[in-house]
């Protein structure tokens, strides 16, 4: 499943992961409330990061939060039932299930007979269940057909037990080993949480219609809410499905049609061949009056992308990418992908980036729809990782499972590293390999350097996490292995490793042993491994010279925290998951000097405690070069100079990676308090000449977050004089056009968003004219998507209410997922206090903005200057609706104060929790992280603002 793209702002428990006997931390305790998109939500995580000198900050946005559950579970009837994971004296081998759903009454009647292998005598069965009513008893037989012929073993108790989702059926008489069936007859309701098999509805756009439709999500928890089964990753076994539903509606499942019957009701009965042994998690069904476009491999085996109607034309874009992607990896891998079809949905109301059901992938529907007028660069970019990702999971995690969730990096991990390194194969313009430092490197850090962070092997019992750490830090950790041992050990190594474990299930140190076994290196894979993958963390790697030779410099590690006043090398009390290494490890250091440019190889091992490297005197040396190495840097004072003399002079003595590289560090040892300011933003001058994305958009992020907590001071007017200076260079030579390719579109958004929001007329007027034009005629002369953004937004925040009310017409009109996005986005944006009132006013009113999107806007109203001071108002005024419609109004508060930062506003929250007190662990955990975040802008600004303000103050010319 690719990472979900939407999260929330706040991990309210400070990224704790909270143990319980019967509790597994999931997929849906993760993602429960109204979101924003990703990159929104990293560049609030550095807001978090740099307000907080010296003391912890939780900067893992997608972290699981402490659940609101009872701890009091009732003593089980039967020992079994006590344990979290079911019995390991039973295997399914096979599945035989039929749904019959009414699309009226939105629920559904099933039967399923599983197959068992019963491996040592028991007369007991469990499998799992949620949501799910049972008819009557099971039946249990010694075969399939329960006729006459059959005989039937006697059930003498049956019921749930709800703690562990469990349903057991207790027998007069023990099983002895060998082959049984048992059938369930049960029904349903159609789920509304985007869980299980659940409903929802789109608009069809032809007469303006709801429609209902059902999709289905099974990762991690969630087949047990479709069918009684045993709901493991490990217990896999093969599946067949009929289903029923009105003929008005199109069927898709993992596997084929096999036949189609007209039945009673106006239904249609659809037969379904068995697929290979899979996980219950990929089992899917989407039913819905969607259409396709099909192509096919080179086998013939048809590939179709469904979606609504209307936007049926988008879908040739990610036909193509699916297509090319499974040919690439089928020759990459040796392996065939091994299904008769391939189904793909564009399903309009779906949790994450996409998953990938074996036969039957859904996505959000905006990752696999492409149109040029609602597509920015970045979003492009998004489309095509997610679906490299989705199809790289037909290898790793469909062919080959992990054992359980704690180990779910491994596959993750896999199809995140491949999303760049395949996807670059088919789009070169998008240097997706040299995309993968900002977008999976340098995120994934972010999240990783608290000290209740999570290493990517879990505890059984926790787990799994959908985060930074499972996917881009896996990711990167299995970049920086690929470089040590060499590509092409690593590709011959994970050659092996898929071959060997097909239809199987792993471990971690089972894919490190499958990788030695294959290659010719003197590396111990999994000693190497091991500190990457079972602690938490990642280390900053230090350099000075050498105080009696000068051509030698002296490197030390200690892991990186951003609270750098902890000992790093100490746990937190009651950690789930203590390090086993002591927070050390073995890193690749790969690096280049002014003197010799050529790029050297140093292993710094983890037992050493200092290594020496040869660094000539009076030049600058660079480690960590192109950043394959998942650790920090940093360097003498009199380095960070030379460095930055050297970008200044003449950049090409760097790949863009290496100063994106340079900028990160510095700036996060700045805010840390390990380095002075003056060094990152001295690395910024340079930018005036700089036509990159990857060095602007590490700036931008920093940007950003400092701009948010500089606003409406006295010091941000030379902060925006500054940024206004070295961005209106290039955006006045860049322009409001589309060309070049994708990574110079990505550079040109990100520049004239900074020229404009720091108030450079030319960008602005460029923006506001272009607006007009798309006023007088939307169609004739429409925005390309690349620069959409930009130019609504600046409008928007320029005009008036003319301008405001003809975007809303747009946004109520448009029937384009991307399109309304971008639309809500920038009408967040005005400067009209009457318009502001307004607009939030409508997120109250469903017939207006949906309450889905009510987070979404004010978000985007709390980064606006003006219209951050009245969410406050907005927020007691509406206070009843917000927790009738969330449950709580801790998430909404949390988004509404992101940005305060004085003792006033802190008061006021206080007061505020004080008078409307909620008692849920969540709540109180959001509460503390609320008032940690307040109090981290306010001391970032009394430790950081007076240095800031020097520096901008010196460094600004007039413009």
């Amino acid at each position: 499943m690719s990472s979900v793209p939407y999260v929330e702002f706040e991990e309210p428990d400070g990224n704790k992961l909270i143990r319980s006997t019967h509790l597994f931390i999931t997929y849906r305790q993760i993602i429960v409330g109204v979101v924003v998109f990703v990159m929104v939500a990293v560049a609030v995580g550095l807001v978090a990061g740099l307000t907080a000198p010296g003391k912890h900050q939780n900067g893992n946005a997608t972290t699981t939060s402490t659940p609101a559950i009872s701890t009091t579970v009732a003593v089980p009837k039967y020992p079994a039932l006590a344990k979290p994971r079911l019995p390991t004296n039973i295997k399914p081998k096979a599945y035989k299930y039929l749904l019959d759903i009414d699309m009226t009454k939105l629920n559904f009647v099933g039967s399923n007979t599983i197959q068992i292998q019963v491996e040592s005598s028991t007369n007991i069965i469990i499998v799992h269940v949620d949501g799910i009513n049972m008819l009557h008893a099971p039946l249990v037989g010694n075969d399939g057909n329960f006729n006459s012929a059959s005989t039937t073993y006697k059930v003498v108790d049956s019921g749930n037990y709800k703690p562990n989702s469990y349903y057991y059926v207790v027998l007069q008489n023990n099983l002895s080993p060998g082959t049984y069936y048992i059938r369930f007859n049960f029904t349903a309701l159609l789920s509304s949480d985007l869980l299980g098999l659940y409903r929802y509805q789109y608009t069809r756009v032809s007469d303006r219609q709801q429609i209902w439709a059902i999709a289905s999500q099974g990762q991690d928890f969630y087949t047990r809410r479709m069918i009684p089964c045993f709901d493991e990753p490990a217990l896999k076994a093969t599946f067949q499905a009929t289903i029923i539903v009105a003929s008005n509606y199109s069927v898709r499942w993992n596997m084929p049609v096999t036949k189609q019957t007209a039945v009673a009701n106006n239904k249609i009965r659809y037969e379904h061949s068995a697929t290979p042994i899979m996980s219950t998690y990929l089992l899917a069904l989407a039913v819905d009056g969607f259409t396709y476009v099909e192509g096919h491999l080179s086998n013939k085996i048809p590939v179709r992308v469904w979606s609504r109607p209307s936007i049926q034309n988008d879908s040739y874009f990610a036909l193509r990418i699916i297509i090319n992607m499974t040919e690439y990896y089928q020759d990459l891998f040796g392996i065939p992908f091994p299904l008769p079809k391939q189904d793909h949905v564009a399903v309009p109301k779906f949790f994450a980036g996409g998953m990938e059901n074996w036969g039957l992938n859904l996505y959000k529907e905006e990752y696999l729809t492409y149109n040029p007028y609602y597509i920015s660069a970045r979003r492009f970019n998004r489309i095509v990782t997610v679906i490299c990702h989705e199809m790289a999971h037909q290898w790793f995690g469909n062919y080959v499972t992990i054992q359980w969730w704690n180990h779910m990096w491994i596959t993750e991990s896999f199809c995140t590293f491949y999303q760049y390194y395949a996807g670059a194969t088919y789009l070169p313009s998008l240097y997706l390999r040299q995309d993968f430092v900002p977008s999976a490197v340098q995120v994934a850090m972010v999240v990783d350097d608290t000290a209740t962070s999570h290493p990517l092997v879990l505890p059984t019992n926790l787990g799994p996490i959908f985060d930074k750490i499972t996917y881009q830090k896996g990711a990167s950790i299995f970049r920086m292995l690929r470089d040590y041992i060499g590509p092409a050990n690593y590709l011959t190594g994970v050659k092996a490793f898929l071959k060997k474990f097909l239809y199987s299930n792993v471990v971690s140190e089972q894919v490190f042993d499958a990788i030695s076994e294959a290659i010719q290196t003197p590396i111990n894979i999994s000693d190497f491994m091991g500190p990457w993958v079972y602690q938490m963390g990642y280390p900053m790697v230090s350099l000075i010279r050498h105080p009696s030779n000068a051509a030698l410099g002296i490197m030390s590690q200690q892991r990186f925290l951003t609270n750098s006043s902890l000992n790093p090398a100490v746990d937190p009390p009651d950690l789930p998951y203590p390090s086993p290494f002591g927070y050390k490890w073995t890193i690749p250091i790969r690096y280049y000097t002014s003197q010799d440019r050529t790029t050297k190889l140093i292993v710094f091992n983890r037992t050493a405690d200092s290594v020496q490297i040869s660094w000539p005197p009076n030049h600058w040396i660079k480690l960590n070069a192109e950043e394959i190495g998942f650790y920090r840097v940093n360097y003498p004072k009199e380095n960070w100079q030379l460095l930055t003399k050297a970008i200044q002079t003449d950049k090409t003595q760097f790949s863009n990676v290496d100063i994106a590289n340079l900028l990160d560090d510095a700036f996060q040892l700045a805010r840390t308090g390990r380095i002075n300011y003056e060094i990152p933003l001295d690395l910024t001058k340079y930018l005036y000449k700089e036509a990159n994305y990857l060095p602007w958009g590490v700036t931008s992020l920093y940007f950003s977050a400092i701009s948010q907590l500089l606003s409406n001071r006295e010091s941000f007017q030379n902060f925006s004089k500054y940024f206004q200076k070295i961005s209106s260079i290039q955006a006045d030579q860049m322009g409001f056009s589309d060309t070049g390719g994708w990574m110079a579109r990505d550079a040109r958004a990100t520049i004239l968003n900074m020229a404009c929001s720091m108030g450079y007329k030319p960008c602005i007027a460029n923006a506001t004219a272009i607006f007009n034009k798309f006023m007088q005629d939307p169609v004739a002369n429409n925005v390309i998507g690349t620069i959409r953004e930009v130019v609504f937004r600046f409008a928007i925040e320029n005009g008036g209410t003319i301008e405001w009310n003809f975007l809303f017409k747009q946004y109520t009109n448009s029937f384009n997922v991307d399109e309304k996005r971008i639309l809500l986005i920038a009408l967040s944006y005005t400067k009209v206090p009457w318009l502001i009132r307004r607009f939030l006013n409508y997120t109250a009113d469903p017939s207006k903005i949906p309450s889905s999107s009510m987070q979404t806007v004010l978000f985007y109203v709390s980064r606006n200057t003006v219209g951050r001071y009245f969410t406050w108002e907005f927020f007691m005024d509406h206070q009843s609706y917000i927790k009738q419609t969330f449950g709580t109004t801790r998430k909404i508060l949390s988004t509404i104060t992101q940005h305060y930062k004085n003792q006033l506003q802190l008061n006021q929250v206080m007061k505020y929790l004080k008078e409307f007190p909620e008692n849920s662990p969540t709540a109180k955990s959001t509460e503390a992280a609320i008032i940690k975040r307040i109090n981290s802008n306010i001391n970032y600004l009394k430790n950081y603002e007076s240095t800031l303000a020097n520096w901008f103050s010196h460094n600004v010319v007039n413009v």
